[in-house]
């Protein structure tokens, strides 16, 4: 890996910071400085700049103990990886491990009820709205026999209602694994319906009538 290094308002390659590796743990300079700055008081602007350089920066071992934590979820996770999926950034072993790590918070959420801490997106309350005013009985992220969590569910239609977000929906890989999704849904006898966020947006009537298709099987 090259470093860059600031010498004399220039940035040159191949420099290594000359903290590398170093923690409190073995250094006496790093724990001397720690303690200097213990109690200190930071300017608004200083922790503005603090903040804006660790955006998108979290290590493997943070993403998991927060996952272990539950105080991280999907989208959090989605704004560290910028647009890269998680076997670009930890590899496959370890990204199934999260994946998994991931899974099981969500089915213990929904299995105790617990929806609270749940974020919700616009389209998905939107899609909400509309199944209560058609008095449509349906359950929000209904955890598809412990493996999915789905936006919505009419079980006694069989039938599977997912939001799809236009831009993380269409990334390279994530409509494979959609694909996936439908086809073990399917395999279960359930119908899977996908709205894009342009028609929930858009055109609120075309998904209601595409609700109402499915609900009453017929041709699509």
């Amino acid at each position: 890996m090259r470093w860059l290094v600031k010498t004399e308002g220039s940035w040159k390659p191949g420099h290594v910071p000359w903290n590398k590796g170093l923690t409190k743990e073995n250094s006496e300079l790093i724990m001397e400085h720690s303690k200097k700055l213990k109690g200190k008081k930071f300017s608004k602007k200083h922790k503005k700049n603090l903040s804006n350089s660790k955006k998108g920066k979290i290590s493997e071992k943070q993403l998991e103990n927060l996952l272990k934590a539950g105080r991280i979820g999907v989208k959090k996770i989605a704004e560290f990886r910028k647009g890269k999926s998680l076997e670009e950034i930890y590899g496959k072993e370890k990204s199934e491990e999260l994946r998994v790590l991931m899974r099981k918070r969500m089915i213990n959420r929904l299995t105790s009820g617990d929806f609270s801490k749940l974020n919700r997106t616009s389209i998905e309350l939107k899609i909400d709205k509309l199944l209560l005013e058609k008095k449509i009985k349906f359950e929000s992220q209904y955890p598809f026999f412990n493996k999915y969590s789905c936006d919505f569910a009419i079980p006694e239609k069989k039938l599977v209602i997912e939001c799809d977000g236009d831009y993380w929906h269409n990334l390279p890989g994530t409509k494979e694994k959609d694909t996936q999704r439908d086809t073990f849904m399917e395999s279960k006898g359930w119908n899977v319906l996908r709205l894009s966020e342009h028609d929930i947006n858009k055109d609120i009537n075309k998904c209601s009538n595409q609700i109402e298709t499915f609900i009453n099987g017929e041709d699509i």
